[in-house]
């Protein structure tokens, strides 16, 4: 795999994959995570974006030759899709397979809708749609034939269509076919109220990314300061970067005010969700580090809070002042 710098428009580095066939990839935005099918061993492989490595390889039992790949990133599950007929789901955080959903064979493409929570597999010339009820059930919604021989598509969530790409087959034509999928949720068109701040704080990311690559098992990390110059506490690293500027919700505000960890299990996502002073190498607050743990990880919320007090113990150390976090990345 090589990883492009689009900005730069240049190669930065290669990563070594040992297989002969690499298959779809899914990106954890919200973790320093990529997911790949390795086809020609049946396996997931799974890669640190910030180290540029391999970092585990989970094996197929349930299915064979699998090309196709989603992710429900809030439940943290995987879906894979196979050719032997079957879409596998993973627990994101673990590796563990969990079921097997039976769909038409030689499937090509697969998508999890975030906003209908609705799974869309094409393979063969057949559609099948799948609703998630929960994290760990899904119910079939039905099956749709399209032409002969499709098996690649896309959904356009934003207006609501399913495009299909036929072969021409005999004497016919190629062509795409268009679907509308029925009883999804209507997105109201909301203004945008809040425009993020212009933040640089290089050396916060950097310790954000490299955080979250020593504790694989984190769901999300966070880290909100006051920028220099400015009045108000805003998100100055996220590994999804598109968080970056806005400002911290009078939630995380009042979560911290009393100096003290505040821990709430989400059962919706199964995490605990933890909001606690940031602390610089002398123990001065400079900011709110909010992270989440998923149950995999952790037994109660005890054992929550002392993982996350224990992550900030490692953070302290590197952060001299608060005006380090907005100073260059080191090497």
């Amino acid at each position: 795999m090589s990883v492009v710098d689009t900005t730069a428009g240049k190669k930065i580095a290669d990563i070594r994959v040992e297989s002969d066939t690499l298959e779809a990839m899914a990106v954890d935005i919200w973790r320093p995570r990529l997911y790949v099918n390795n086809r020609a061993q049946n396996s997931v492989v799974v890669i640190d974006r910030w180290k540029n490595t391999v970092i585990a390889s989970w094996p197929l039992t349930k299915c064979k030759d699998n090309v196709a790949i989603g992710l429900d990133e809030q439940h943290q599950r995987l879906f894979v899709g196979c050719r032997s007929g079957h879409v596998v789901m993973f627990d994101s955080n673990t590796g563990k397979e969990l079921q097997s959903l039976p769909i038409a064979k030689g499937i090509d493409d697969l998508e999890f809708d975030v906003a209908s929570q609705r799974l869309y597999a094409i393979g063969a010339g057949t559609i099948d749609v799948f609703q998630e009820v929960d994290a760990d059930h899904y119910r079939s919604l039905g099956s749709v034939a399209t032409g002969p021989g499709a098996k690649t598509a896309r959904l356009v969530a934003p207006i609501n269509r399913y495009f299909v790409a036929v072969p021409q087959a005999d004497s016919g034509e190629a062509s795409v076919q268009v679907f509308q999928p029925l009883n999804t949720p209507v997105t109201e068109q909301v203004a945008a109220t809040e425009v993020p701040q212009s933040v640089d704080a290089p050396r916060a990311l950097q310790l954000e990314v490299a955080t979250m690559s020593a504790h694989p098992d984190l769901r999300k990390m966070g880290l909100h300061a006051v920028p220099p110059g400015a009045k108000d506490s805003v998100i100055i690293a996220n590994t999804n970067t598109s968080r970056i500027g806005y400002k911290s919700s009078q939630g995380d505000l009042d979560a911290v005010k009393d100096g003290k960890t505040y821990c709430v299990k989400r059962d919706d996502g199964a995490f605990f969700n933890v909001k606690m002073p940031l602390e610089d190498a002398s123990g001065r607050v400079i900011g709110i580090l909010v992270m989440e743990i998923p149950f995999t990880s952790v037994a109660d919320e005890a054992e929550a809070i002392h993982k996350a007090e224990g992550i900030r113990q490692e953070l302290a150390p590197k952060i001299p002042s608060h005006q380090a976090l907005f100073q260059p990345a080191t090497l």
